[in-house]
């Protein structure tokens, strides 16, 4: 098995990622929606026209992400990074 170093994996290898599925062509969303429980960060990811942002607007749910508040953490610290490298280019 192939193995490489993952961002914010602090120097652990971890197993390549494979995908046999239509998950690896990415879905597109334009918000997001945050919600925290005392065990979970739930990310609900959707899509909605610019044009049609009211209170009575229908917001499709394209993805929902749950992480565990340990796996949240780590996430948020490697987004930062990789966002700051980004920005100094």
């Amino acid at each position: 098995m192939s193995t490489k170093k993952q961002a914010g994996t602090k120097g652990v290898s971890r197993p390549k990622m494979h995908d046999e599925s239509k998950v690896g062509a990415g879905v597109f969303s334009n918000i997001v929606n945050l919600s925290v429980t005392p065990r979970e960060v739930f990310l609900d990811f959707g899509l909605v026209v610019p044009d049609s942002l009211s209170e009575k607007s229908k917001v499709n749910l394209m993805s929902r992400i749950i992480l565990t508040k340990e796996h949240a953490i780590e996430f948020r610290d490697v987004l930062n990074r990789s966002l700051k490298v980004y920005e100094t280019k």
